[in-house]
């Protein structure tokens, strides 16, 4: 493929929601708002009153706060973002403002499907050796399997992240550039093959110092399928 399809990424521009009306942003705006107020809150509840009650300092309430926490966690690498870009209509994200976004949730993710295994243990020590459970469960290895269970989120949140962020942006076929006429910044639709599967499309703001003439011409040379759009 030519040289020209692919370009370095500063930022990205967010479109999921861009083309909807004002008025229905607003209003995913209160919904999303309600339901991240909600899981925050109802997360940081299960935390405080397992903590504060002796008689939920269990095994199963152990790894349940740790879910908790990892719930919360998730939610705030990702909602935040999302909330921003409906009511302050700022769809913008920096490179490395991406790469973090996307190394906590990798990060998160992967240790809440360890510790979900290791609650899936617990429960089967506590149902086939239930007189055994206080000892095989104890705080200490307890507090190993909580440990081992966070442990491979960040090798491979670190590995993804580094894997992802060293990928080239493709230009579609589709490409789009517009306002063409006097203007030496481009708008083109692009995609990462391996981000294609976390999230949704999006627009890589370039700025080239090429004329229009100079970007359609090397549009239309490395995309011939291109070549009817930008007529």
């Amino acid at each position: 493929m030519a040289e020209g399809n692919w370009t370095r990424v500063s930022e990205f521009i967010l479109i999921s929601f861009s083309s909807l009306p004002t008025e229905i942003q607003s209003l995913l705006f209160l919904t999303f708002l309600f339901i991240y107020l909600v899981t925050l809150l109802g997360n940081s509840l299960i935390i405080l009153v397992t903590l504060a009650d002796p008689m939920l300092h269990s095994p199963m309430y152990f790894f349940l706060r740790n879910l908790s926490f990892l719930e919360i966690g998730f939610n705030l690498v990702i909602v935040p973002k999302m909330l921003g870009t409906l009511i302050a209509q700022d769809t913008t994200i920096s490179f490395l403002g991406c790469a973090t976004q996307m190394y906590f949730l990798f990060f998160f993710g992967v240790s809440e499907c360890f510790l979900l295994a290791t609650m899936a243990y617990d429960r089967y020590v506590a149902i086939c050796s239930p007189l055994h459970y206080p000892v095989i469960m104890n705080p200490r290895t307890c507090a190993k399997l909580a440990a081992v269970s966070w442990f491979p989120g960040i090798p491979m949140a670190t590995s993804l992240t580094h894997h992802h962020s060293l990928q080239p942006y493709k230009l579609f076929p589709q490409a789009s550039i517009k306002r063409l006429s006097g203007y030496s910044q481009t708008e083109s639709w692009c995609n990462s093959k391996p981000g294609a599967a976390l999230s949704e499309l999006l627009v890589v703001r370039q700025t080239n110092s090429q004329t229009a003439t100079e970007i359609k011409s090397a549009m239309q040379s490395a995309v011939p399928c291109c070549n009817s759009a930008l007529q």
